[in-house]
């Protein structure tokens, strides 16, 4: 996970943190001196060294990072790295719903995270092709993503390697069911050409013949635009090196075209259910389904009902409005990521702006960028918005664009691309093709980069404020 926040150290001896309070006064002489000052033997007399040597036996200096005891030494030669990042200060104020630890016992300890985000060092005498089992160090949570991240740093420089130099990374993680709330079903209002989903702080409203066309969370607006069904991404140079913009060109206009023919609502439970059939342009339907809670939370259901088919995306779209530009998600980051391009991509909790981040990794040529896959979820907030909009699914595939991939397909250079001011384009997908590249141009992405949907087959995540 990635590290928010490190512990500034403030006390008297470097690698001495305690956060246990004891009321004895014999404690409070050996751990604390404040007896030893009251008595005047805190000094270099003899009594006051006999003293400190015998607090050191009772209650030893430890390595806050290895728990090796320190004795005499100032601190752990192992974990000087460690040691300077917890001794250096917050370098920005902490905002109130931050958590901060004042003095304790003599320590100052500011925090600044986001989660549940713990880190230990572990030690290992393991030989070249062997197997070392190393006990899990902290209890994993009962709801919610739980994900373990070992490095292998590099302890000592070498010839061409420094200090501190992450040589190897591996990483797993699981996502645990958390429990929702049950409130009662929302109210819904259905009319001649709307259907609306309304409760405490939130608001959906459907059209007839269009589908999801608004958004309001705390009565704001949050869409530009009407949500659809997409399964197009911009070609990359590679795919017209190999002519995939001609294999799978009818993709293209299914998601532009799509039509939504049929839209049914009811309560059920504590939901409101509604179903968009849309209809593709030839004659395949496909129903995406919305259920509603109390809370305003969405769940989206996308279910495929054709043959086998290979697919550039297999998704939704939708355009946001253009303050919405500030993404914080927890999936492989910090850059972009593809189907068959993860092996540099660190599961963590990452951040970006949407339109530096197009900036950064858009090439000269516009085409598919900004991508990030597994994700599990999203939020995407803007300035001067007292909301935002938030998304979750099992490992999914995300972006926030300023542009459509139609967009970006019609420029040939960047100066080319409409005002990236006027919207935030976000696709939630079950997956994307890769973008290959093993030659400069015709290979086709590996077969485990290519994917297929076939009947029955769903792509399932959630909205919500």
């Amino acid at each position: 996970m990635k590290r928010i926040g490190a512990p500034a150290l403030t006390g008297r001896r470097a690698g001495h943190l305690s956060f246990r309070r004891r009321s004895s006064a014999l404690f409070g002489a050996f751990r604390g001196g404040g007896c030893l000052r009251d008595l005047g033997l805190c000094g270099n007399s003899g009594v006051g060294r006999i003293l400190r040597q015998l607090r050191w036996v009772l209650y030893p200096r430890r390595c806050p990072f290895c728990d090796r005891v320190l004795g005499n030494q100032p601190a752990c030669p192992d974990c000087a790295d460690g040691l300077a990042e917890l001794r250096r200060a917050p370098s920005m104020r902490l905002r109130g719903s931050e958590h901060y630890l004042g003095r304790l016992d003599g320590a100052a300890a500011p925090y600044r995270y986001t989660g549940l985000v713990r880190r230990a060092v572990l030690r290992a005498d393991c030989k070249p092709g062997g197997t070392e089992h190393i006990p899990f160090p902290f209890a994993l949570p009962e709801a919610g993503l739980a994900c373990m991240t070992v490095t292998a740093i590099q302890r000592a420089a070498l010839p061409g390697i420094p200090a501190g130099y992450e040589a190897a990374l591996g990483q797993v993680w699981h996502n645990y069911a958390v429990a929702r709330l049950t409130l009662p079903a929302p109210q819904l209002v259905e009319m001649d050409c709307n259907v609306g989903v309304k409760g405490e702080g939130f608001e959906y409203i459907f059209g007839r013949g269009k589908g999801l066309v608004s958004i309001r969370y705390n009565g704001v607006q949050l869409l530009d635009d009407t949500v659809r069904p997409n399964f197009w991404r911009a070609p990359t140079n590679n795919d017209e090196g190999c002519a995939e913009p001609f294999t799978f060109a009818f993709w293209k206009t299914a998601g532009l075209y799509a039509r939504c023919d049929n839209l049914t609502a009811k309560t059920k439970g504590e939901f409101v259910t509604v179903r968009a059939n849309y209809t593709l342009p030839n004659g395949q339907t496909l129903p995406v389904d919305f259920a509603i809670d109390g809370a305003g939370r969405c769940d989206i259901t996308m279910t495929w009902q054709g043959t086998r088919t290979e697919l550039p995306e297999f998704g939704l779209l939708f355009p946001l409005r253009r303050e919405l530009t500030e993404v914080s998600y927890l999936g492989l980051g910090p850059r972009e990521t593809t189907a068959d391009r993860t092996a540099g991509g660190k599961m963590g909790a990452w951040n970006y702006n949407v339109r530096q981040d197009f900036a950064q990794n858009t090439p000269v040529y516009p085409q598919e960028c900004g991508r990030r896959t597994g994700v599990y979820s999203a939020t995407v907030t803007g300035s001067g918005l007292n909301i935002g909009i938030g998304f979750a699914g099992d490992g999914m595939t995300f972006s926030a664009l300023p542009y459509t991939p139609h967009e970006l397909e019609n420029a040939r250079h960047l100066y080319e691309l409409p005002r990236d001011d006027n919207k935030t384009v976000v696709r939630c997908a079950a997956f994307q093709r890769g973008v290959g590249g093993d030659n400069s141009w015709g290979a086709k992405p590996h077969a485990d980069a290519c994917f297929a949907v076939e009947k029955g087959t769903s792509f399932r995540f959630t909205i919500q404020k």
